[in-house]
């Protein structure tokens, strides 16, 4: 495979993971926003319910990004065979790890949002 193929692969890798990450926001806002303007009024079986379809909605997009990250570090390794790697490609994989990271903390910050908004008295 030439250097241009592969730099294609490359993003059109990186521009599938940049749609992952922006199905991740809505999800993330949808679920923010129903846990502020209704968390204190769902049920117990409605909250868990739709805490399970989130971690569900927003886990499958963080692996899913982890995995294409993974796929593109293999493809820089065979690009690397032919031409030297520039500072951004050498760090692509860091990077992506720390954005799956990032989707990690926001994920278990947002339920827990969402259960302390119903466990407060004024929910």
């Amino acid at each position: 495979m030439s250097e241009y193929e592969l730099l294609d692969l490359i993003a059109s890798g990186t521009a599938q993971m940049a749609d992952m990450f922006t199905l991740y926001l809505t999800v993330l806002s949808a679920y923010l926003l129903v846990a502020y303007i209704v968390g204190g009024k769902l049920s117990t079986t409605q909250n868990v319910g739709l805490s399970l379809l989130f971690l569900f909605a927003t886990l499958g997009q963080g692996i899913g990004i982890y995995q294409n990250g993974v796929h593109i570090g293999e493809l820089l390794a065979r690009k690397e065979e032919l031409s030297p790697l520039t500072p951004y490609e050498s760090q692509y994989v860091a990077n992506t790890n720390t954005w799956v990271i990032a989707m990690v903390v926001g994920i278990l910050v947002s339920v827990a949002f969402m259960w302390q908004i119903r466990r407060s008295p004024a929910g």
